[in-house]
């Protein structure tokens, strides 16, 4: 879902008309919700490559929880500090001394939309997780409207755990018209 279809949904939720104050804040309530989906529920996972120079390597951009490094079939310990990660910290032996190349799994924030990010830029998370989005937008931005607020936060939680038990359950969820089925 690119940013233009979110906000044409959560505008017709809301049955509200785009003025520039109200655009501003819901682009930054769905910069919002989207890092809280992505950190909470379902993670946006990425694979890259980090260069270790004398056993100290840069924190990829958007990195918040490192899942494994590793090199060919050698798994190192490490020690995030800050923006650096330590390779093999404790251990006296030369082999990541200099410029090896380790593949680094993490889960990632994603990147932060703001009123001038493009509206054809696609949201990070994926399809079922986009719809939820709407719903948690639509929650904060109506948050002075206690009834709407709790409709739409009711559904924007019951969405996500909906997700979360097909995500335990290893199941796949369907997207119709802008539905979970």
């Amino acid at each position: 879902m690119t940013i233009t279809e979110a906000v044409n949904k959560i505008l017709l939720s809301l049955d509200e008309t785009e003025d520039e104050e109200f655009t501003s804040r819901m682009i930054e309530q769905i910069d919002s919700v989207q890092k809280e989906i992505a950190t909470m529920l379902k993670p946006i996972r990425k694979i890259g490559m980090i260069i270790a120079n004398e056993r100290m390597a840069i924190v990829p951009t958007g990195l918040y929880e490192i899942i494994k490094i590793y090199n060919d079939d050698i798994i190192p310990h490490y020690k995030r500090i800050g923006s650096t990660i330590y390779i093999d910290p404790e251990e006296e032996h030369t082999d990541t001394e200099v410029n090896t190349i380790f593949t680094i799994e993490y889960n990632a924030y994603p990147t932060t939309i703001t009123t001038d990010t493009a509206r054809t830029t696609s949201l990070e998370i994926d399809g079922e997780c986009a719809e939820a989005l709407i719903y948690g937008v639509c929650a904060a931005l109506t948050i002075d409207d206690l009834t709407l607020y709790d409709t739409f936060n009711n559904k924007y939680n019951n969405m996500l755990v909906n997700i979360q038990n097909r995500i335990y359950g290893n199941t796949i969820a369907t997207v119709r018209g802008g539905y979970i089925i």
